[in-house]
């Protein structure tokens, strides 16, 4: 699958030179940007895959899902772009009110002449939004608009256990029986197999995000991508009918 996805990464960078879209964040702007990175996490998923870097793989990957999420839900409704931009309404706001004198890595911002202005516009800004019905959104509400509300309690919260130190990930990935004794393991050989799940499931989910953002912006290459999509079927079947083991 690792061979499959390589190809289907540089299909994507050289036909996403065919896409014509206006700038805007409003109109086709974000999702472009949402495109280009999940195209640029493949990238990084594939160099990591190539070093057996499996757990920082898993990582990246939920970064993947999250970004694929935010993609679909933008291009199934623009108003969409509205949470996302009450999102970032939020979190600016939050970062001024967390700054201080006494915190270095904020001071600078602490200091900015004029913050109280940019906090009350800030401020103004959530209120209208908040009146609109545009409100910040959990990761979990925005798989269950995706229609991924399973994959969200299992894939990615797998994926999550990785990112947040879970004791049973963290055990599982570094510490491995040894006779009487245990022993620390870094980058554990897996035999090749500890990412073929995910390699399928970026394989997938990048080919449907490639589909419907040549189809939206009318590429003229949807014939190409589902050439692709019939191959990716075609392997599948052959892992199905594989005896169990190999």
């Amino acid at each position: 699958m690792l061979e499959y996805v390589e190809k289907l990464h540089k299909k994507c960078l050289k036909w996403s030179q065919h896409l014509t879209f206006n700038r805007d964040l409003k109109e086709d702007g974000l999702v472009v940007c949402l495109y280009a990175r999940l195209i640029e996490l493949t990238g990084g998923l594939i160099k990591l895959a190539e070093a057996g870097h499996i757990s920082s793989g898993q990582i990246v990957f939920r970064s993947f899902f999250e970004a694929y999420v935010d993609f679909i839900n933008l291009i199934a409704d623009p108003d969409y772009f509205y949470h996302l931009d009450a999102t970032n309404t939020h979190n600016r706001k939050r970062l001024i009110e967390s700054s201080t004198a006494i915190n270095p890595h904020l001071k600078e911002i602490y200091e900015h002449k004029g913050l109280e202005d940019i906090l009350k516009e800030l401020q103004e800004k959530l209120l209208l939004q908040k009146d609109n019905n545009h409100h910040p959104l959990t990761v979990r509400q925005r798989f269950e608009r995706a229609g991924l509300q399973h994959e969200y309690l299992s894939i990615y919260s797998y994926a999550c256990s990785n990112a947040h130190n879970d004791i049973n990930a963290l055990s599982r990935h570094h510490i491995e029986a040894d006779g009487d004794n245990y022993r620390i393991v870094i980058y554990k050989d897996d035999g090749g197999n500890g990412f073929s799940a995910e390699m399928d499931s970026i394989a997938g989910l990048l080919l449907n995000a490639t589909f419907r953002i040549h189809d939206r912006l009318n590429s003229g290459l949807e014939d190409k991508i589902r050439k692709l999509d019939e191959k990716l079927g075609r392997m599948r079947e052959r892992y199905m009918e594989a005896p169990e083991g190999n």
